[in-house]
């Protein structure tokens, strides 16, 4: 064997593989990435346009509306991450991603665009993009690494043909080498052995590489036995984690009938409802814990059908305690042998969420400084109200005190709210609790509804009289001033079921008692 001809062979090949690599790789960073920011920065520029009408009649007309479209629009794109529309004037507009942006720079950040007047062309405000610099980056690097994998494909080849050719110069030292190699057993301290001769060539080099490999492999194959046994103990711990959790599992035929469950579901189903695992096994699931066990029986038929997880909250009303509510998880899946379905679900306990959820709602329908329905509650009110026949009705009437401004003005806002409070209290002590509602919709006007007979307006006039007696009474506030207020109520009856055209109506016939003269009521008339 030529030593000096194998290591010219040996140092030229490895000498062009890796100028070819280094070259190739390099340029491909070096203009790969930079041409896929371009294109990314290209097509932003294309997408503002798109736009850019838009964002310029938003900004001019200083509409949130046609803003809000612009910026959902252009958030539809993942390489977006903000928004901002602003105008020369005092309009500005942001929409951005909820992922915890925190405060933008979009100064130093942002990509700014003008916006010209859709009427005399100047300019009249500016849209600012914020991209997602990670992304692009990604993108560009994805790009960059396909790139370098057809590099590495190419060297692939080429160290191929090396193989060719160093075969032919060293084959039949190779081949012993091979049939070596060939009576190795993964996981065997087996190594090969080494002519004296071969001591200090390159059959030694690979002799002894591959000895290293093979002792790398052992210890790799013994680490993985390891690693195997240690996976098998945390899968018991997880089952054992499973079946202490604080959530139901369990499995039905498809009958929906119960064939196996965890001890947290026999023990909720014991608690809430007195029912023995003995009682449950074998019986149909939703029979025991639902009112209409055909809903439970729909969910499962679903899953079935959409071959995808379907979930829904039920409510338990126990034997003992409050109602509990909760979250059934529930899918379906066919065994390959018996061809039979099963369905798999989980139970688990969401009264906690349900409860702090309505406590908002409430929070959110309530205006704090009255302790009324705001608003918001009063259109929910509305909405929930619906009479059940045609001869009842739902009478709408909107309240604005008369005087007030004086008393605010005078004495402070604080004697302000101070008489806003009595008057609501006032206005509440006047209907009927169980089936009325008052309401603060902001400022000095409040909302009374009543639920009254369709045919007779009588009783809506003796309510809106007394409302009007009762608000006219002397007011004496905490600083010893006596203050007096008057009140002017349009009224209107709800026949569409839409909170604001009916307010508007009632809002309509309180202006005209305002025009009339105040401190009355008026019902309202289509003209």
């Amino acid at each position: 064997m030529n030593k000096s001809l194998t290591s010219r062979l040996i140092v030229t090949l490895l000498i062009s593989a890796l100028i070819y690599m280094v070259a190739i790789a390099g340029a491909l960073i070096e203009f790969g990435i930079k041409k896929a920011k371009d294109n990314a920065l290209i097509q932003q520029e294309k997408l503002v346009t798109t736009v850019r009408a838009s964002a310029s009649i938003a900004a001019y007309v200083e509409n949130e509306e046609i803003a809000e479209e612009v910026g959902s629009s252009l958030l539809l794109h993942p390489e977006i991450l903000a928004v901002k529309i602003t105008s020369n004037e005092s309009f500005n507009y942001v929409k951005q991603r909820d992922i915890g942006l925190g405060d933008i720079n979009w100064e130093q950040s942002g990509y700014q665009y003008i916006l010209l007047s859709p009427v005399n062309n100047l300019s009249t405000g500016s849209i600012s993009i914020i991209l997602n610099e990670e992304l692009l980056n990604q993108n560009a690097i994805d790009v960059v690494e396909a790139q370098i994998k057809l590099l590495v494909f190419q060297t692939i080849i080429l160290l191929i043909v090396m193989l060719i050719a160093i075969k032919k110069v060293v084959g039949t030292p190779l081949k012993r080498v091979a049939a070596q190699l060939a009576i190795i057993r993964p996981g065997e301290e087996t190594k090969l052995t080494l002519d004296e001769q071969h001591q200090n060539d390159e059959i030694g080099l690979v002799t002894s590489s591959v000895n290293q490999f093979v002792e790398s492999a052992t210890s790799a194959i013994h680490t993985e036995r390891a690693l195997r046994e240690k996976i098998s103990l945390m899968e018991k711990h997880y089952r054992n984690v499973l079946e202490k959790a604080q959530i139901g599992f369990f499995v039905l035929n498809e009958k929906t009938e119960l064939l196996k469950g965890n001890d947290v579901l026999f023990e909720s189903l014991e608690r809430h409802l007195l029912l023995s695992k003995e009682d449950i096994l074998g019986q149909c699931l939703f029979d025991s814990f639902l009112k209409d066990s055909t809903l439970g029986n729909k969910l499962a038929k679903k899953a079935k059908l959409t071959q995808e997880p379907i979930s829904q909250e039920f409510v338990i009303e126990p034997i003992l305690g409050e109602p509990v509510w909760i979250q059934l998880l529930i899918s379906a899946y066919q065994d390959s042998t018996t061809l039979e379905w099963y369905y798999e679900g989980v139970i688990y306990n969401v009264t906690d969420r349900v409860i702090k959820e309505q406590q908002a709602l409430n929070l959110a329908q309530l205006d704090t400084l009255t302790g009324l329905k705001n608003r918001l509650g009063c259109a929910d009110f509305l909405l929930k109200s619906k009479p059940g026949s045609e001869d009842k009705v739902l009478a709408v009437m909107v309240l604005d005190l008369d005087g007030f401004k004086t008393v605010n003005d005078t004495f402070g806002h604080a004697s302000g709210d101070e008489v806003l409070c009595i008057i609501a209290q006032r206005l509440k002590n006047q209907v009927r609790q169980n089936k009325d509602l008052v309401s603060r919709l902001g400022g000095d006007e409040f909302a009374v509804l009543i639920s009254c007979d369709q045919k007779s307006t009588n009783l809506v006039e003796y309510i809106a009289q007394k409302l009007i007696d009762t608000v006219s009474k002397p007011i004496v506030l905490k600083q010893g001033a006596m203050v007096n207020v008057g009140v002017s109520i349009g009224i209107a009856f709800d026949v569409t079921g839409e909170f604001d055209v009916c307010l508007s109506l009632a809002d309509e016939a309180m202006y005209q008692v305002k025009k009339d003269g105040k401190n009355g009521y008026r019902l309202y008339r289509a003209s």
